[in-house]
Order: C-alpha cells, then sequence, then structure tokens
C-alpha cells in the first residue's frame, strides 16, 4: 500500500494529480462535514453519537492516510475490516495510475474518443454507428433514423453512461433540425448514433430497460489473455442505462465459470435478487461465457501497447457484440466482491515488469 506522504505528492505526477483531485486543499472540517453528508446519503444508522464519531475520525484518518474517499469507507465496509484488510484495496484514485502504467499513452484517443473505437474495432460491434458532430450533419442523422427504429446517442467522450439517450423512431415521431441541434448542444457539439442493441432474453430479463452488460477487464502479459473479476451490470428502477454510476448493480463474476456470486450498488447495498423484476442473481450462470471469453482474449491483442483493457460487451441472440472499451475502468468489482485488489494487480505489474 503507498502512503500519502509530502515525498511521493513531489515526486509522482499521477500521484499528486490524483491525490489533490479526491482530497481537494480544504480545511479538515470542511472534510468533516463532506464525511457526515456521505453517511447521511448512505444511510448509515448508529447506535449513540460516541459510535458516528468515532466511524467520521476513522473515515478522516484513512482519506488523509490512504486517500480512501469517504464513500469507499462506507462501500467496502472498513469499519468491519482491520487495516491489513482494508490496505488491500486499491483506492479509487489508485486506479488512474495502475492502469496508465499498463498503457501506451500514445493509444489514449483510441479508446477516449468513442468514434475512434468504433473505428478500430468495428468488425466486433456488428451494429451500424455514425457520428454527427455539426450542423451539416442533420440530414445524415436523419437517414439514420430511418434505417433503424431504435437507436441510441453517446456523448464522443463520456462515461458512466453519462448523456445517453434513446430514441425510438415509432414512439417519438420525427426528430426536427432543431431537436437535432439540441441533441448537438448536449453532446456539446458532438456525438455518436448507434443502433440499439437488442439483447438477449437471458439478460433483458433481469431489467427490460436498460440493456445490461459485461464488463471484462484483461491484462495482457506477452501472448496470454488473463481475465480479472469480470463483473455482469444491471440496471434499476427504469433506468436505460446499467452503471453503477447511474444506479446500477454490479454482479460479481467467476472468471473461470461465469456464475455471479455477489451483488451489490455503489451504496454498498447487497443484492440477492433484482429488486424490480425479482429474477435471481446469485449464483445466475451467465450464457455463452466460453464465447465471451474467447472474444475479449482476441479483442486484448489489438493494441499490442496496451496491456490493460476493461470490454463492455452485450449479448444478442447470435451471440456477444463489444458496446465499448475501457482503458483506464474503475476496479468496482472489489464493491460487489468485497475482495482488495492490490495484491494481484501488483503480480500482474511485476511479470510486466512495471512500476507503480
Amino acid at each position: 500500500m503507498m502512503r500519502i506522504n509530502k515525498e511521493n505528492i513531489k515526486n509522482n505526477r499521477t500521484v499528486r494529480y490524483a491525490y489533490y483531485f479526491v482530497n481537494g486543499i480544504v480545511h479538515r472540517k470542511a472534510l468533516k462535514k463532506k464525511a457526515e453528508k456521505t453517511i447521511e446519503t448512505f444511510g448509515v444508522r448508529f447506535q449513540n453519537p460516541e459510535e458516528r464519531e468515532k466511524t467520521i475520525a476513522d473515515m478522516l484518518q484513512m482519506n488523509s492516510r490512504y486517500g480512501y474517499g469517504f464513500s469507499e469507507y462506507l462501500y467496502y465496509h472498513f469499519a468491519e475490516k482491520a487495516m491489513p484488510e482494508r490496505c488491500s484495496f486499491v483506492a479509487d484514485w489508485e486506479h488512474l495510475g495502475y492502469t496508465c502504467a499498463m498503457n501506451d499513452p500514445d493509444n489514449a484517443e483510441i479508446f477516449d474518443n468513442k468514434w475512434i473505437t468504433y473505428k478500430t474495432f468495428h468488425p466486433y460491434y456488428r451494429r451500424d454507428v455514425q457520428i454527427c458532430k455539426g450542423a451539416e450533419d442533420a440530414q445524415k442523422f436523419q437517414r439514420f433514423l430511418s434505417d433503424h427504429e431504435r437507436v441510441v446517442i453517446k456523448p464522443l467522450d463520456a462515461s458512466c453512461g453519462h448523456g445517453v439517450k434513446i430514441i425510438d423512431t415509432k414512439a417519438d415521431g420525427e426528430i426536427s433540425i432543431e431537436k437535432y441541434k439540441v441533441l448537438l448542444k448536449e453532446s456539446k457539439g458532438r456525438f455518436i448514433v448507434e443502433e440499439f442493441i437488442d439483447q438477449a432474453e437471458e439478460m433483458s430479463r433481469f431489467h427490460p430497460a436498460s440493456v445490461n452488460t459485461v464488463r471484462m477487464p484483461t491484462i495482457r502479459v506477452g501472448e496470454t489473455v488473463h481475465i480479472v473479476n469480470p463483473f455482469f451490470r444491471i440496471g434499476q428502477h427504469g433506468n436505460h442505462v446499467d452503471n453503477a454510476g447511474s444506479g446500477g448493480i454490479i454482479c460479481a463474476i467467476d472468471a473461470e465459470t461465469g456464475i455471479i456470486f455477489a451483488a451489490a450498488d455503489e451504496h454498498g447495498k447487497r443484492f440477492e435478487k433484482q429488486p424490480d423484476t425479482e429474477e435471481q442473481i446469485i449464483g445466475y450462470a451467465i450464457p455463452k461465457w466460453n464465447e465471451a471469453k474467447d472474444l475479449v482474449t482476441e479483442l486484448a491483442k489489438v493494441i499490442p501497447d496496451n496491456h490493460y483493457t476493461g470490454w463492455d460487451l452485450a449479448l444478442r441472440e447470435d451471440g456477444w457484440v463489444l458496446v465499448e472499451a475501457n482503458r483506464r475502468g474503475q476496479f468496482v468489482w472489489q464493491i460487489a466482491s468485497q475482495k482488495g485488489f492490490r495484491a494481484e494487480i501488483n503480480h500482474y505489474l511485476k511479470k510486466l515488469g512495471l512500476k507503480y
């Protein structure tokens, strides 16, 4: 575990950037108020005021010494864990250093720009995708809508499902030039429009309103591709995205068998079943799991200089398709599994001859 101190903040640019991004240069009283607000948001209850103050003091210590966010303290259930187990978890600010160490920065745009991602990996999308980046593309956009009954709008460089919209041409009617301009403005002047993915019934039944995807992170060492801590994401409450940051459920999958063994949301709430549909989550075996593993093993070899990628896959009736690729995917499976990733990822860094 890297302890935060003045020396490593000074000497490590990634540490310096991430530390000040997470903590900010704020007064301890302001941090305490932030901790109290997080406790309120999570709905944590205490037996007495003394227990509450003790927990807040512990949260502040874990934050100032090691950089664990207040939300991380709660959804990793640090109050129930001894220090060695706590420090086995990779803090959110640290994941940037790990993922950046494993990937060539010159390849960043391939993954950060959704249109370039599509052009790089288009054989694996198996659906139509088009870029729209100005008023001159309005007719092209309308032609795309005429060819597809349902489409998905994604801002070019957004993440965590932010800004994603679904358009149903039958239900929504014709999209006027004025509406197109609104979409452009909301997407900061450019977006991609994709043919909607009709997911297989086995995945849809958990939450029909969202395309429920599998994130399969890979670490490539030489010609060997390791699939590390995959997870299934399920939407909730009618939301049309499944991302944890938008309220989705994170379901930890056994990489060998494809069976879900734990599930939680970003507030640390545990699940046995999807609360809206009552579908059983724990013990569910992801269909066509070996095909999914074969697909990401092939994908991981497309960009040789990148060793770590989080691949988002969706299952259609005719097989798996690529949804997106992420070079800096967060290690959110730690929330569901309640297992730290530090020893495992340090093992892979050592194999790669890398340091962080």
